[in-house]
């Protein structure tokens, strides 16, 4: 604050007058949050400086990062004239031109630059975008026999433009530097951000596939924001050409892919369907605190035959597809997992199936279910194990248990239930000893932790409990099951107070 008071009475003399104090001027609006104002002084240093290139840049930043596009590109423009030369400058324009989404200006400007390997991927895709696959593959095969050794060379393999964006949901057009007539539209799951690489991205770039990958701002949000309206208004134009359209999604994404892609008739892998908020079929803990907006139905289509993966023993998921999801597609194919719990893509990825289900689909086949490979997921004999808890069948939930941690010992869904498995046995000694080594192992894992908090209080240790729950309060902080067992601890340990039950942790 200190410095722009200083840069204002400056200016109030009339003291400053080289761009180099302007572009300092600014900076000190900048630096004491005054956006404004830094924009005001440097159309005034433009208008003072009209050919100064830092000038240029340092407004084109502020405008573009306040969202003035109309204003950034009408500076870029004057800019491109001044600089014809410079390259920077033209990509700026071209950028902001594509943050408009004003795909036909855009267009137009790079039809005026004919030795660009950047710049005619750019427009075979603004192409796409526009819905004109002939004139788009035309100039994407051209560039593939001019730039054979920049493409050879290529770190990446693709190029991403963003064709919808409304702050909250996102749609990147993927295009592979190679030929392909084929698109796959996928949907990220609950646990990916628009930071991290859309979901399957690795694994898709990898077969020869273009991308239309629908992204969301936030992790564990339920994408309500996007409309059908939204999604098929820039869907439709790009997927126009391809001769195979499919679809592809996990939980939330196999949802958005029922609910978005079968409008667009593409063939369609949804995993484990599911959204959790769905006020008939979702989750009862989660429906209160999000509304839904998308309709409660799909959009009712037998004319595809979407493959649903699922596993008919989850009592959520079960219902879900029997009741909604076959009402809508009635000529669904099922691949059954049982015992594969929701988690169904990494129960498969632990089984070493999921590339091949992947890439069976892309292939046009069923994917099957190798009922052999379920010895190597441990979410099978979890789920198992829990399905035998549930019905007082003890030593077999114990064996399952044991089995599923000798697959994976740092599974914390295995952990908790080992725990469950000992306490109902009544081994609480036992529970006590696995409770503490697996803290060790999985120290980040709340849960865990108050596993064994739970077992000090019901041994009755309340000093080791209390040691404990400083720990876990000074790792994770003030949560409510923390301070809930803090109160059970300390009326445990004031004398005449009744210490109230402990609910296990779900």
């Amino acid at each position: 604050m200190n410095s722009l008071k200083y840069w204002d009475k400056l200016y109030n003399r009339g003291i400053i007058s080289s761009s180099k104090d302007f572009l300092a001027y600014s900076k000190a609006a900048r630096l004491s949050k005054q956006s404004v104002k830094a924009i005001n002084i440097l159309e005034e240093a433009h208008s003072m400086f009209p050919t100064d290139k830092l000038i240029f840049m340092e407004l084109k930043d502020l405008y573009k990062n306040f969202g003035f596009y109309d204003k950034a590109e009408t500076l870029l423009k004057s800019a491109v004239e001044v600089y014809p030369e410079d390259q920077n400058i033209f990509d700026e324009l071209i950028s902001i031109l594509i943050l408009k989404r004003d795909w036909h200006a855009a267009i137009k400007e790079l039809k005026k630059v004919n030795n660009s390997f950047e710049y005619e991927v750019k427009l075979s895709m603004l192409y796409k975008i526009i819905g004109q696959p002939e004139k788009a593959n035309s100039l994407f095969d051209r560039v593939l026999k001019k730039y054979k050794k920049a493409i050879i060379e290529d770190e990446k393999g693709y190029r991403k433009i963003v064709v919808f964006d409304n702050g909250e949901s996102r749609i990147e057009f993927y295009k592979c530097l190679k030929k392909t007539d084929s698109i796959i539209l996928t949907f990220d799951s609950i646990n990916i951000g628009w930071h991290e690489p859309s979901f399957a991205f690795k694994l898709l770039m990898r077969e020869n596939l273009d991308i239309l990958a629908v992204r969301k701002r936030k992790k564990e949000t339920y994408q309500q924001d996007l409309t059908q309206q939204d999604y098929v208004a820039a869907a439709t134009p790009i997927i126009r050409g391809y001769k195979d359209k499919m679809a592809y999604g996990f939980s939330l994404g196999a949802y958005n892919a029922l609910y978005f892609a079968s409008i667009l008739n593409c063939r369609i892998l949804a995993l484990a369907p599911r959204l959790s908020i769905h006020p008939i079929y979702g989750r009862t803990k989660i429906i209160p605190s999000f509304k839904m907006e998308h309709e409660l139905s799909f959009p009712p289509n037998d004319a595809i035959a979407p493959i649903i993966v699922f596993d008919p023993k989850n009592a959520l998921d079960n219902r879900y597809v029997n009741e909604s999801v076959l009402k809508s597609f009635p000529n669904a194919t099922l691949v059954k997992l049982p015992y594969g719990g929701h988690g169904i893509a990494p129960h498969l990825l632990k089984m070493g199936l999921l590339k091949k289900f992947v890439i069976d689909f892309i292939n046009g086949t069923i994917p099957e279910y190798d009922r052999k490979k379920k010895s190597a997921s441990s979410i099978y004999f979890r789920n198992l194990g829990s399905e035998c808890l549930k019905h007082n069948k003890l030593n077999w939930a114990l064996h399952l248990a044991r089995k599923s941690l000798d697959v994976d010992p740092a599974d914390k869904n295995g952990i908790k239930l080992m725990i469950k498995v000992l306490k109902r046995l009544n081994r609480y000694e036992e529970a006590l000893e696995f409770a503490r080594e697996s803290v060790k192992l999985v120290p980040n894992v709340l849960d865990v932790r108050l596993y064994l908090v739970d077992i000090y209080i019901h041994l009755g240790q309340s000093d080791n409990a209390e040691t404990e729950i400083v720990k876990v309060e000074k790792k994770f902080g003030n949560k409510k099951s923390i301070i809930k067992r803090k109160n059970i601890i300390n009326n445990i340990k004031q004398p005449h107070i009744p210490s109230p039950d402990i609910k296990q942790i779900s």
